[in-house]
């Protein structure tokens, strides 16, 4: 077999994540304004079932058939350039839109991609088989079991690749997300491609934490647009508050890339003056300070840039301030965006966390579960994987989702 054939054959392994709205009365939604600017073909010939199948089963991950018997179609991947809305100015952000080959009509399904920190892991980055962001290999997977599938960049990356991304930032997250639908919506329209008005939502990691953010939106605006049949999230930082405070109580700190791009994404968004060797110790504060989440690096080479030892990234009087009574800024931004509680989901919703995950420790899941239900939500509920970490949960979180998507 040959190397590039090995390669693929592992993508779906690799680590998926790298890793208050405004409420409206659903029934009177104003007409939306256009939003898609253009959209290029980026495969031919499109992706045989065969071939889908084939690398499939290569994986080696999926020996119960679930998704080899969902596929049905081949597939085709474009490119789509649209219009968002960012603290409050148009800007041009960009997404991966993956067709089936079919003439019947499809629902259409919201792909909210895990963290990632290089602009070339982009979904719309597509190239090839042999050269894709691995998260639109499952996108790819998806769309052949019969899902026009939208995969939105965010902000931050594709062709707005020179922005900083507002990682966990709820609202701005949403804003995009929902506008790719909107721009996937007209592209089908002119490409005579029939889909339903059905509208499915799912993610992992940072995507969790979006696909709860894009249903939140929806559900309190635009719910006549985007009828929800089902909604999967998994193992999102959905209590941020609580993520951080358990994060930054540990001595040692499995996945630090997540805590200090956060820091470094809400200084950008909120315009915090405020120096990073404030926070941040030697060599760490400077090398974020020069731009290590910039876009121009991979999330392993940031991870190389960074310590695992709290007491070695973080300045004393930083800790001290935050696991006690300071640090309010930043943990009011933290409790902004949280989306574990002050909402009540109406379309069915399953959460899905590993208990040994210590990236995203699994009381988030746990904390909106129960949140939910008290809220008077009809249809909640949380599956755990026993003894799985963050990235041994990813496939048993893809199986599950598409067995319950299916089922619709």
């Amino acid at each position: 077999m040959s190397k590039k054939y090995i390669f693929l054959c592992i993508f779906l392994v690799v680590s998926l994540v790298g890793c208050d709205f405004l409420e409206k009365d659903g029934d009177n939604e104003p007409e939306p304004d256009p939003v898609l600017i253009s959209y290029e073909k980026l495969t031919n010939p499109s992706i045989s079932v065969v071939t889908i199948d084939f690398l499939l089963d290569k994986t080696g991950l999926f020996n119960d058939k679930v998704l080899q018997n969902g596929t049905e179609f081949s597939v085709d991947v474009y490119q789509v350039v649209y219009k968002t809305t960012y603290k409050g100015a148009e800007k041009q952000v960009s997404g991966a839109c993956i067709i089936p080959g079919t003439a019947e009509p499809l629902p259409v399904l919201s792909y909210q991609h895990g963290t990632i920190l290089h602009n070339k892991d982009a979904p719309s980055q597509y190239k090839d088989l042999f050269d894709m962001p691995l998260e639109v290999a499952l996108n790819i997977v998806i769309a052949s079991c019969g899902y026009v599938c939208a995969a939105p960049d965010y902000i931050g990356y594709g062709t707005d690749g020179s922005s900083l991304h507002p990682y966990h930032h709820a609202d701005s997250l949403a804003t995009s997300c929902i506008d790719m639908l909107r721009a996937v919506k007209e592209m089908c329209a002119e490409l005579g491609v029939s889909i339903k008005n059905e509208y499915y939502l799912t993610g992992y990691s940072e995507g969790g934490f979006a696909t709860l953010a894009v249903q939140k939106k929806i559900e309190a605006g635009f719910a006549a647009e985007f009828p929800l049949i089902a909604v999967s999230a998994g193992a999102g930082a959905y209590n941020l508050l609580d993520t951080a405070r358990d994060f930054l109580s540990r001595p040692i700190i499995d996945a630090p890339v997540f805590a200090c791009f956060l820091f470094v994404a809400y200084r950008g968004h909120y315009g915090w003056d405020r120096a990073y060797s404030s926070v941040f110790r030697e060599p760490y504060s400077s090398r974020m300070k020069s731009g290590l989440f910039s876009g121009s690096y991979t999330l392993s080479y940031v991870e190389g840039q960074l310590t695992n030892s709290t007491d070695d990234l973080f300045k004393a009087d930083f800790l001290s301030d935050f696991n006690g009574s300071g640090e309010q800024t930043l943990k009011d931004a933290l409790r902004e965006n949280k989306l574990h509680k002050g909402w009540t989901p109406s379309a069915p919703l399953r959460l899905y966390h590993g208990t040994a995950d210590r990236t995203v420790p699994a009381f988030n899941s746990e904390d909106a579960e129960n949140a939910f239900i008290s809220s008077g939500a009809a249809d909640v509920r949380y599956f755990s994987f026993p003894g799985l970490g963050h990235g041994a949960s990813i496939i048993p979180w893809v199986i599950a989702t598409m067995q319950w998507f299916l089922s619709f």
